[in-house]
């Protein structure tokens, strides 16, 4: 066969298209895709994803294989959010540090009158 096989091996919230290339000649069927994959997977915990494409002469490709690691190390990976995220909820509190809960609402006149008359009786 005269095709290349084009590999993508990406990162965690990494593009196919941009993660990095490798070829190879020897790979021509799905499952010489999903061997390679796993093994690939198995060497370094970090990669998220790898695709697999064939190029012939003339130009054209097609895809074989993208394989989704199902292992992939997400200890080492921050969340995009966090940090903005931590920020307001600091000014958030930051903000309410000052502010006091509402003013007890005053006894009606009825409650103070009885109030008075039981504890004189007590």
């Amino acid at each position: 066969m005269s095709s290349v096989t084009e590999i993508y091996v990406c990162k965690l919230r990494q593009e196919l298209k941009k993660g990095k290339l490798f070829t190879s000649g020897d790979i021509h069927t799905r499952a010489d895709a999903e061997t390679d994959a796993r093994e690939r997977c198995g060497f370094d915990d970090s990669i998220a994803k790898i695709g697999y494409y064939t190029t012939q002469e003339d130009g054209s490709f097609k895809s074989i294989l993208i394989y989704e690691n199902p292992d992939v190390d997400l200890s080492r990976v921050r969340s995009e959010d966090s940090e903005p995220r931590t920020g307001l909820m600091a000014a958030a509190q930051q903000a309410h540090a000052d502010v006091t809960g509402a003013p007890k609402p005053r006894r009606s006149m009825m409650s103070k009158f009885m109030n008075f008359f039981t504890e004189e009786a007590s």
